[in-house]
């Protein structure tokens, strides 16, 4: 069984070989986010004093698989958002700044940073979203790895905490017809 996009590709060659001179323009394809989640960040315990933690992501993203796109497609990837949660449900009031940095793959191209800050006064939240970035993130993802750094300052809760978190793109593909 063939995924939907690669069953059109083949209808379309298919009807466009019927044809002696078929001049088709490129299509383009949007499809719904695509999110990752990365479960059990595991902080250490807070002491009361306000800590910078860091925390590295390495995870298998084969966009091209999860779509359905062939591994030479063109095909755009925005980030949408970065959202953490505590995995016991307490919030994360703790958190004054966080930030999400994406690496390309073998230092290709430059990181792409989102940042976090609460702001004063703000009520208790069970949840943190960052908003992604405008730069297509293609490149990063090609190598089929999701590498990121997440990092938060504030003053961890003394039992540690434990966090999940959800990367979400929209993808986007560009299907040309050749010539036959």
């Amino acid at each position: 069984m063939c995924s939907s996009l690669s069953c059109f590709r083949a209808a379309l060659a298919v009807a466009c070989g019927l044809c002696l001179s078929c001049n088709l323009p490129e299509l383009r394809f949007t499809f719904p986010q695509i999110c990752r989640s990365v479960e059990g960040l595991t902080l250490p315990p807070g002491t009361g004093d306000r800590m910078s933690l860091t925390m590295s992501v390495d995870e298998s993203f084969d966009v091209a698989g999860i779509t359905g796109l062939a591994e030479d497609a063109a095909f755009e990837a925005k980030l949408v958002s970065v959202e953490v949660t505590d995995r016991d449900g307490r919030t994360l009031e703790w958190i004054d700044e966080a930030s999400a940095t994406l690496h390309a793959p073998a230092g290709a191209l430059p990181a792409v940073t989102l940042r976090y800050a609460r702001a004063n006064g703000a009520p208790p939240t069970r949840s943190i979203t960052v908003p992604g970035s405008d730069a297509d993130l293609a490149p990063y993802l090609l190598s089929g790895r999701l590498r990121a750094d997440l990092s938060f300052s504030g003053t961890p809760p003394r039992p540690a905490a434990v966090l999940d978190a959800k990367i979400c793109f929209e993808v986007s593909a560009a299907l040309g017809q050749s010539q036959p």
